[in-house]
């Protein structure tokens, strides 16, 4: 089943990617600094290249503004600042002094109520006495006494071994090289013309094909080498013995009947005798006999002093107009703003550049630096637009890449994007193909031609040097493999590396898939041989694998073969070598 190739449709025919290029400007910071030294040549000054022309914003116009009466708050004095000196007097408590206690004592309020009740004292409390009714009945038995316990033995036995053969060198089978022909389709192996007829026939709706394959026939074995090893038979083992009680038979009451006894109750003894019970207790309160007796004394608690209080000035805030409320009328003169017009269009042509890229206007130096480059001739359009794309203050704005596609329409196309074209510059990223292929196809446009003739200046082209950048075909078929193989996109230095191994011919595309699919990170996925087979088929069928293929190449594995040899029989298929041819492989 052929593959279908990546297909870049790009809505504006017009964009052609280009393949080659050496750029020779450097790709550093060139549009911040004065980087480019115009050598024998008077270099055009900012003067005539642009100047400043005052735009009209605003026309003029008149203002009334009412004024509001204006004024300010002034602190007036009310009373000047003053000292007051004040004498305190020592300051005295009077305490109480007791020369005599007072007397209490406890007077009747109300006396005690009370009444006479019976109450039983007892002498002897209730008792129950067990009265013999009929006597016990009982007879001798044997009855047998234990003397020593059950009890259990534990024996511990040592482990059992015995001589085993263990190979040291294990026969090998003696292998010789035998041709065969192999559908490399299926797999099969077919041993003679008519099997291969047998096997089309059986198979007319596949495209199959065959060939001759070497293959090793086993035709005998190598003797076996080893020596003899003691090997465990039984672990060791514990055993249990559980031995029974010991004891001795003796002579033992047994009772046929219990006694039988009679429960009597016998009451209580005691008498009843008079007792007071108290219905309210007396109450008492403290009656004074004689009052304490004493006097006050005076206490000093605080030493006479002076005190000297500094009062300070006080003020009030009074409001004094400074102007009466009036009305005015302004008349605004014409507001105008200084814009540059470029009285050069090249110089114009690299302003361009500045505010579509860099997002701001050119710098003096810069203008006039990249303007002489463009005038004298040792740079076109493209060279220099290249110098803006690759340079520090570009890359730093960190585009992602719809942005990145957008500012490139609006600069070398001189519009908007169109969703269509968009997503097609998108999926061109998205193959492998780097930022700079997609920023040739558009600074080689038709569109970016005529842009460059309105301003007077060659177009040109760019040049590339990355290997990425040299081959769309080499670059896709490299990334395929990133997406097939090892399940990511393409690291940029990876991607360099295949693509220059390929382009120089130091690797062939088959090669390249051997190093993706040997590689130490395909690997590492530790993928089954069925999942190793369903990946063969995506990269070298492009397409899923169909069971009976599927079987066949696992039956391969099974039978012994290694995956190596089941990658080549891929790796060789017409398949894949139809994929090679669809990206010029």
């Amino acid at each position: 089943m052929k593959l279908k190739k990546l297909a870049i449709t790009v809505l504006a025919a017009t964009l052609i990617m280009g393949t080659t290029g050496i750029p020779t400007i450097a790709a550093g910071n060139p549009v911040n600094e004065e980087s480019i030294l115009v050598k024998n040549r008077a270099a055009s000054s900012v003067e005539q290249l642009r100047q400043k022309k005052k735009v009209l914003v605003k026309e003029a116009w008149t203002e009334t503004v009412n004024h509001p009466e204006e004024g300010h708050t002034e602190s007036q004095l009310v009373k000047e600042a003053w000292t007051e000196t004040i004498n305190h007097p020592a300051e005295y408590k009077d305490v109480w002094v007791v020369d005599k206690e007072a007397v209490y004592e406890q007077q009747l309020v109300s006396p005690e109520i009370s009444h006479i009740e019976k109450v039983w004292v007892e002498t002897k409390p209730a008792w129950d006495e067990q009265v013999l009714v009929s006597p016990e009945e009982s007879h001798i038995e044997q009855v047998w006494v234990v003397d020593k316990e059950a009890w259990t033995e534990t024996i511990n036995h040592p482990a059992e071994y015995k001589d085993v053969w263990v190979v040291d060198v294990p026969s090998q089978p003696i292998y010789k090289d035998e041709v065969v022909t192999v559908c490399f389709t299926c797999g099969t192996i077919l041993s003679s013309d008519e099997d291969v007829v047998k096997h089309y026939t059986e198979n007319p709706d596949e495209s199959v094909s065959y060939g001759d394959k070497v293959i090793q026939v086993i035709t005998g074995y190598t003797k076996e080498e080893g020596h003899y090893e003691p090997q465990l038979v039984k672990d060791a083992w514990t055993e249990t013995i559980n031995h029974p009680e010991e004891g001795h038979y003796e002579d033992q009451k047994v009772v046929d009947k219990e006694a039988v006894y009679e429960t009597v109750h016998h009451e209580a003894e005691g008498y009843y005798e008079d007792k007071k019970v108290i219905d309210q207790e007396a109450v008492y309160e403290d009656v004074l006999v004689s009052p304490e007796e004493g006097h006050y004394e005076q206490e000093l608690v605080k030493e006479a002093w002076t005190e000297t209080i500094n009062y300070p000035a006080e003020y009030k805030d009074v409001y004094v107009v400074d102007k009466e409320a009036w009305v005015e009328t302004i008349e605004h003169p014409a507001e105008y703003q200084d814009v540059y017009v470029y009285t050069d269009p090249v110089a114009e042509f690299v302003n361009r550049l500045y505010t579509n890229l860099l997002q701001r206007e050119a710098d003096d130096s810069g203008l006039v630096s990249w303007t002489e480059v463009l005038k004298s001739g040792r740079e076109q359009g493209v060279k220099v637009a290249q110098g803006f794309i690759d340079s520090n203050e570009f890359k730093s704005r960190t585009l992602s890449d719809t942005e990145y596609v957008k500012i490139l329409y609006r600069t070398f196309l001189g519009r908007e994007a169109d969703t269509s074209g968009l997503n097609s510059w998108l999926s061109v990223l998205d193959s492998g193909l780097s930022r700079m292929h997609v920023f040739k196809g558009f600074a080689e446009s038709a569109e970016f031609t005529k842009i460059c003739q309105q301003y007077g200046i060659q177009r040109g082209n760019a040049m590339l040097t990355a290997p990425m950048d040299q081959n769309e075909g080499v670059t896709q078929f490299v990334a395929r493999c990133y997406e097939l193989c090892l399940g990511r996109k393409a690291d940029t230095d990876g991607l360099n590396a295949w693509c220059s191994q390929i382009l120089t011919g130091a690797n062939t595309a088959k090669q390249a898939a051997y190093g993706f699919v040997f590689s130490d990170e395909f690997k590492s996925k530790n993928l089954s041989d069925e999942d190793y087979v369903r990946t063969l088929y995506r990269v070298f069928m492009d397409r899923e694998a169909d069971g009976a293929g599927l079987a066949a190449w696992i039956n391969v594995l099974k039978s012994g073969q290694s995956r190596e040899h089941v990658f080549n029989g891929f790796a060789d298929s017409p398949e894949f070598q139809e994929i090679c041819a669809g990206y010029g492989l």
